[in-house]
């Protein structure tokens, strides 16, 4: 995707799509742990699903602003890599592509966790 441009804007590119690819990753994990804690109890987490598919459906739709950007920041890396404006647009993208922070992660594997140990034993899996 960044092929043609010098080595150091190369690499912030590829750099730019791997945070992009992680996160996606993350809204994976999001709408797995909904839907453990869904799956878990389906007629007492009915509105948790539903915030939790309107939260994803959002950060889908950041993630899909997120790679047009960064297509628009190929383009121009190829014509002025130099510019304010690349490093302004790059600078935005990397701030939005940060992790919420390892705690909010924290929470969600722990929460993943639990509704899958409180799955399994409601589907009499272990005791």
């Amino acid at each position: 995707m960044s092929g043609g441009l010098d080595i150091g804007v190369a690499k912030k590119i590829d750099g730019l799509f791997v945070a992009l690819d992680e996160f996606n990753g993350n809204i994976m994990i999001d709408f797995r742990a909904a839907y453990v804690a869904f799956q878990s109890d389906p007629c007492g987490s009915g509105q948790f699903l539903h915030r939790s598919i309107e939260r994803i459906s959002d950060r889908r739709n950041q993630m899909i602003t997120l790679k047009m950007q960064i297509l628009a920041l190929v383009e121009l890396a190829k014509t002025n890599p130099n510019s304010d404006a690349f490093s302004n647009i790059f600078g935005d993208i990397v701030r939005r592509l940060k992790p919420e922070g390892a705690g909010a992660v924290q929470i969600t594997v722990s929460e993943l966790r639990e509704a899958e140990t409180e799955a399994k034993c409601l589907s009499g899996e272990i005791q």
